[in-house]
């Protein structure tokens, strides 16, 4: 039997200053910003649509992670994640904040059963991480 998913991802965007105390020598260790690029995403199990036409509606899900974007846009991430503000670190910070029990249980109500999430964050074009969750 082929099992079936679908993934919602919605983008998001925060500018934000940070430093990384390293132990080595890298213009990393100065002040610095980023005009990040956080993509949040779902992934179900699908059996048939709901009648809608959709899982969650992308409005939906900026409920939830909107003003948490808005909290931290403009900030220096050191607030939020410590000494050793990375990429990394972020998504592990946001992936926290976010309130993903609560998405995955409203949406499971609906005809699929959320598999996964992600949180992706984009430092620039050429550098970006991702933050993976299988839910059980």
């Amino acid at each position: 039997m082929t099992q079936k998913t679908l993934e919602i991802c919605r983008d998001y965007r925060a500018s934000m200053a940070h430093r990384i105390a390293l132990a080595y020598d890298t213009k990393c260790r100065n002040l610095h910003g980023h005009n990040y690029l956080i993509t949040i995403c779902l992934t179900a199990a699908i059996t048939e649509l709901p009648e809608v036409g959709y899982y969650m509606d992308f409005t939906e899900l900026d409920e939830y992670v909107k003003p948490l974007i808005e909290r931290i846009d403009h900030r220096s991430l050191n607030d939020y994640v410590g000494d050793n503000a990375s990429a990394e670190r972020l998504a592990i910070y946001l992936e926290s904040a976010i309130p993903f029990g609560e998405i995955i249980k409203k949406v499971n109500g609906r005809n699929v059963k959320v598999q996964s999430y992600s949180i992706k964050v984009e430092e620039n074009d050429k550098s970006r991480i991702s933050y993976n969750v299988v839910v059980e």
